[in-house]
């Protein structure tokens, strides 16, 4: 495929699948887009593209819940206890807090009203719009903060700015050349120090960080939270985009910790049956978290 772009260090099978894409891939995407003659073809292959990536998907999710729930009315009824308590964690609201609103105003709310759910955001102007967004919210906190790892003595960190619209921004894009130093927090110590109990709620996190998603995922396991997440979501590719070896290192570790992020980005809000699909393994991990916590009951009063 002369003058596709694959990647530096990446397969040239990627193009296909991509181990955090799927068949929907941007290669593919630019591909089709470039070999694909007229508008019309090109706009029917696209959209054949999203579709058959999410019919992929929805079977990905029924067989998770199939693995959870076997034959049985939960399938596609499913039977969760009176008001759960829920924690929804999302790591990287940018500006609209977009997926963290979806997610209390219009997927939870149909199964508790006892939700607290909290947003970091790195960048400083992403972060005030976030506040904006979600201050209709009464049960959203907003955290300034990159997650990371193990915060630096100072307290913060560099954030390298895109040149773009900012979304890219990332801890370690040094080539932006553009950055500003801003908090840094560690989310299990961040979870110890607002005295946030972990064994009688289902948590649920997604993030998109820009490639810090492996500095996350090494201190919640580390500290044993990561055991206590009944849900993980987002796609995590941008650790293999930084840098290959690192990705597969990541994967690796992933499957080895049996995580397996349930993609849920910016671009999946382009079709209605993917967010069905979105939604359909959010409740998914709340039936998951009300098993293992025994109905997940709290004192949390409800907020949302």
């Amino acid at each position: 495929m002369k003058g596709i772009r694959i990647g530096k260090g990446k397969p040239l099978h990627w193009i296909i699948w991509h181990p955090y894409q799927g068949l929907w891939n941007w290669t593919l995407h630019r591909a089709l887009r470039r070999i694909i003659p007229g508008d019309r073809p090109r706009r029917w292959a696209l959209s054949l593209l999203v579709t058959l990536d999410t019919l992929i998907l929805w079977l990905r999710a029924i067989r998770e819940r199939w693995a959870l729930v076997g034959y049985s009315r939960d399938l596609w009824a499913p039977r969760l206890p009176p008001d759960p308590c829920v924690l929804y964690l999302d790591a990287g609201t940018h500006r609209e807090a977009r997926e963290l609103r979806w997610v209390v105003e219009r997927v939870l709310p149909r199964y508790t009203s006892r939700v607290r759910a909290v947003g970091f955001e790195a960048g400083t102007a992403f972060y005030r719009d976030a506040v904006a967004h979600t201050a209709h919210l009464p049960c959203v906190q907003i955290v300034h903060a990159a997650l990371c790892y193990q915060p630096p003595p100072t307290g913060t960190v560099r954030l390298y700015v895109s040149p773009a619209d900012g979304r890219a921004s990332s801890l370690y894009r040094e080539d932006f050349r553009a950055y500003e130093d801003v908090p840094a927090l560690s989310l299990s110590r961040w979870l110890r120090e607002q005295g946030i109990s972990l064994d009688d709620r289902v948590i649920i996190l997604r993030m998109n960080i820009e490639g810090a998603e492996e500095e996350v995922i090494q201190d919640l396991v580390e500290r044993g939270v990561a055991e206590h997440v009944d849900g993980f979501f987002g796609m995590w590719d941008d650790v293999a985009k930084d840098d290959p070896e690192r990705g597969k290192a990541f994967r690796r570790t992933l499957k080895r910790l049996g995580i397996r992020p349930f993609t849920f980005n910016d671009r999946d809000f382009r079709s209605r049956w993917r967010m069905q699909c979105v939604e359909y393994a959010l409740v998914t991990a709340l039936l998951r978290g009300t098993r293992r916590k025994r109905g997940a009951p709290c004192d949390e009063e409800p907020s949302c």
